[in-house]
């Protein structure tokens, strides 16, 4: 994986993931503080070209590393893709501790991501 200004959509750089062959699967990783939080929303932007199996990933933790929650898969992408936008708005469980927002690549293929934030979700839904 390397930064790149190539085709950058937001800032001046994005990660450029390029993979040949299979397995072993490659993986890119960022951990964040989510102690406090209630909510949170995930987005990010991504392009491909030949991916064979790619996917944004949100993981969340509890204070023992356990993972809280089942459906960690923010998109998963195969094939050619222009430039597409992910945002996904969690209700974080009780005791979550740290979020990993997490690229994987399986296959070969070619994986750009940009503009990944974990944030407050702007509009808090009414109860």
């Amino acid at each position: 994986a390397k930064t790149t200004s190539d085709g950058a959509v937001e800032g001046k750089a994005c990660l450029h993931v390029v993979k040949t062959g299979g397995v072993p699967m490659d993986v890119v990783r960022q951990d964040v503080d989510l102690v406090g939080r209630t909510r949170v929303q995930v987005s990010a932007q991504y392009r491909s070209k030949g991916a064979g199996n790619a996917w944004l990933k949100f993981f969340i933790h509890g204070p023992d590393g356990a993972v809280l929650l089942d459906d960690v898969d923010l998109v998963h992408v195969t094939g050619d893709h222009d430039w597409s936008r992910v945002v996904r708005d969690y209700e974080l469980p009780a005791g979550a501790k740290t979020g990993t927002v997490m690229i994987v690549m399986v296959l070969g293929g070619e994986l750009w991501v940009d503009d990944v934030h974990v944030v407050a979700p702007r509009n808090t839904p009414a109860r």
